[in-house]
């Protein structure tokens, strides 16, 4: 992701007559500190997280991204913990959309699709694409929006938190 950060900042500064490479690699290494330092939680996932290892529930963590990236965000926030399965894009060569990712995951879990659900809050990624494959998918509509006009997905719920997945 550096590297993608420093080209975007290159041609950015490019196009104010700036053209020297320290300049683009610093403004990415700046981004990515900053970046780094606002990753959070969001502020139910720790209590539904647990509470669904409680209920002894096989959970999998799939996200998209570079290895080191998301590996230090899982660390950060001592996320595997609650995990069975940890599936990152940069460590596999495929992520989500790709049915590879979905299916990775169930075999990890040992579960069947048709009792699997995959929750996110990407329509396409993390509803769309795995209900395709027999999940069902849960879409984290945050802001109370609702689905676009021009959906193509149409998930199995919508919740606005994470404790939406606990209700019955």
């Amino acid at each position: 992701m550096l590297g993608a950060w420093t080209k975007i900042a290159a041609r950015a500064l490019e196009a104010c007559g700036e053209t020297d490479p320290r300049t683009a690699a610093a403004i990415a290494e700046i981004y990515a500190e900053r970046r780094r330092a606002a990753w959070r939680l969001f502020p139910e996932a720790a209590a539904v997280l647990t509470r669904l290892r409680a209920l002894r529930i096989p959970l999998a963590l799939v996200t998209n991204g570079d290895a080191r990236q998301q590996r230090d965000k899982i660390a950060r926030h001592d996320l595997a913990r609650w995990f069975d399965a940890i599936l990152i894009e940069g460590e596999m060569g495929f992520g989500k959309p790709d049915a590879q990712v979905y299916r990775e995951a169930l075999r990890r879990l040992g579960v069947a699709a048709s009792d699997a659900w995959m929750v996110g809050d990407h329509l396409e990624f993390d509803v769309g694409a795995p209900q395709r494959l027999g999940l069902r998918g849960v879409w984290v509509d945050r802001a109370g929006a609702g689905l676009p006009p021009n959906a193509d997905v149409t998930p199995h719920r919508i919740v606005r938190d994470l404790f939406g997945m606990l209700d019955e």
